[in-house]
């Protein structure tokens, strides 16, 4: 089989849809599958590799890590092009959510291919927070008339809502997929009304078998607790409400923070204010592939972003290694056995103030509620992919066997 993935960044950025369709490929490929990844040129291109296609974009930041695809009439007409020396295409699984989604939903539907949309990012609440409301009501207007035009269909069914763009994507695939349940009770909620199956992301075979015969020598040796903290440092993933709350908790315990971004900035500033710049260490970005290790050594992670993330993969990848969380969002915690992490009340600091007190003093006391997702088989990406494969086979099948095709 022959799968046609749509990114919205290069597969070598960093971002979760990237690293999620990275494992993807490697599993697929394990099963004898070939994948081509269609996504902006960037920082990381490589001509030597074919089974990337970089199409033309312009910078969205300094070091061209994120770029944006513009010309979608004119990248359109490459990939017409490029499709004739291409391997014989299976199917189209369209993984980006602006101009990934256009590119891909408009190419299956000129060519007639198997669609498969997975809608992976939360945009309205991103967006908002990134841009603010005004912006976002005018991108979500322009990105919704680009797709319609794309994909032939009236530019009057444009407006400003993320949800109606995400609901025009969505009808137009054979099959949609949603990351976990409770975002896919958040956009029927606001009105997409595609049928949507449930398709988590996984987490690395070969990372978690490297790791699990280490987990006691990696484990947190010394009397302080060390807690973790790893994402993207925008405002959604909320890195100043966990320092706040840290204030307020009053919790001896050491801090590891992974990733980068404009809050790292406030972030320090605001604990050398406060006297608590020895509490928190600020490692920057490290690679995806060494990020199961550090979970295993910290005693919990903690998840602080609410009503934002599609589905809190971190959680997944440290629970896979036995670390437990403490998780702000209760839709993310809904996902995993009962019993299995710390919840706050609310997405207030003070009740995560109350949480992390709550979880240090268990940790203390000797806390094992880590070991209920350790090694657990449902994790593995190996697993998914061969669901993945399976959902493939009956999109293909039903595709082609319908009468007007």
């Amino acid at each position: 089989m022959h799968i046609l993935i749509f990114l919205d960044q290069h597969p070598q950025s960093l971002g979760g849809a990237q690293t999620s369709v990275n494992l993807q490929r490697k599993y697929l490929e394990r099963l004898g599958h070939k994948v081509t990844v269609v996504a902006p040129s960037g920082a990381h291109d490589d001509k030597t590799d074919e089974s990337v296609i970089c199409l033309p974009s312009l910078p969205q930041t300094l070091n061209r890590e994120y770029t944006m695809v513009l010309n979608i009439q004119g990248c359109g007409e490459i990939l017409d092009k490029k499709i004739k020396s291409m391997p014989k295409i299976d199917v189209v699984h369209v993984q980006g959510d602006l101009w990934g989604a256009i590119l891909g939903i408009g190419f299956a539907r000129r060519h007639n291919y198997p669609l498969v949309t997975t809608t992976h990012s939360n945009m309205e609440v991103g967006s908002i927070e990134s841009f603010g409301v005004t912006l976002t009501k005018v991108g979500m207007f322009l990105y919704t008339r680009a797709l319609l035009k794309h994909i032939g269909e009236s530019k009057r069914l444009a407006n400003t809502s993320a949800w109606n763009y995400i609901g025009i994507a969505t009808r137009n695939a054979d099959l949609a997929l949603a990351p976990s349940g409770h975002f896919a009770k958040l956009l029927k909620s606001n009105g997409v009304n595609t049928p949507l199956s449930i398709m988590r992301n996984g987490v690395d075979d070969d990372r978690i078998d490297e790791v699990l015969p280490e987990i006691e020598s990696l484990r947190n040796p010394g009397p302080e607790v060390r807690l973790i903290w790893a994402g993207r440092m925008l405002p959604e993933k909320r890195l100043m409400q966990f320092v706040e709350a840290y204030k307020l908790s009053g919790v001896d315990a050491i801090v590891d923070l992974y990733g980068w971004g404009p809050d790292e900035k406030k972030a320090k500033a605001w604990l050398a204010d406060n006297n608590l710049s020895d509490r928190f260490v600020f490692h920057g970005v490290a690679p995806h592939s060494e990020m199961l290790r550090n979970y295993a050594k910290a005693d919990a992670l903690v998840q602080t972003s609410w009503g934002f993330e599609t589905q809190g993969m971190t959680v997944f990848e440290a629970g896979a290694v036995g670390t437990p969380s403490i998780i702000t969002d209760k839709n993310i915690a809904d996902e995993l056995p009962a019993g299995s992490c710390w919840v706050t009340e609310s997405a207030s600091v003070e009740d995560l103030a109350v949480a992390l007190k709550r979880a240090v003093a268990d940790i203390k006391d000797g806390d094992k509620r880590g070991k209920a997702l350790q090694g657990d088989e449902s994790l593995r990406q190996s697993a998914l992919t061969r669901k993945t494969v399976k959902l493939y086979e009956d999109v293909i099948a039903n595709h082609w066997s319908r009468p007007t095709r």
